[in-house]
């Protein structure tokens, strides 16, 4: 395994070509549709694709496409976030960037980020409230203001 190359180009071209069936959680209709617009060229538009289709996520493979081909800008939401969205193309892709973010610009511990990020995926709207406000109330202490910050909060 260790010596099966990540960027095979001949494993991308199949890939986006859309040739996936027999492809655990490649094989539908629809996720092949995605990748022959995509046209992967690296692994991690691989992993970020089998995040990004599903139910919720979904919606954000437009723009992850488009931003992957230079069709549309790449906003990091601050500066600060560069770093871990730049692998994604600004797109927040993955629970772990939701943690990532809550940690550095509103200092949310791992635990405080991790209740963040549960409440994000399942869409509980009384935690989400409370936690925009935990969120708003860190990142000000952080020396964030509260217009730029409010661009980022689920």
């Amino acid at each position: 395994m260790s010596h099966i190359p990540m960027d095979d180009p001949e494993t991308l071209a199949l890939l986006g070509r859309g040739e996936t069936t027999g492809v655990f959680q490649f094989e539908s209709d629809g996720i092949r549709k995605v990748l022959i617009k995509l046209k992967p060229n690296r692994f991690e538009d691989i992993v970020a694709v089998n995040a990004l289709y599903r139910p919720g996520p979904m919606e954000n493979i437009p723009l992850f496409i488009e931003r992957k081909h230079g069709l549309a800008p790449i906003d990091y939401l601050h500066e600060d976030l560069k770093d871990i969205l730049e692998p994604t193309y600004g797109v927040i892709v993955y629970q772990e960037q939701i943690m990532q973010i809550a940690s550095r610009l509103a200092g949310f511990s791992l635990g405080e980020a991790d209740l963040l990020r549960r409440a994000v995926s399942k869409k509980k709207k009384d935690v989400l409230d409370q936690e925009r406000q935990h969120f708003v109330s860190g990142a000000l202490k952080q020396g964030y203001s509260k217009k730029r910050q409010m661009r980022f909060i689920p």
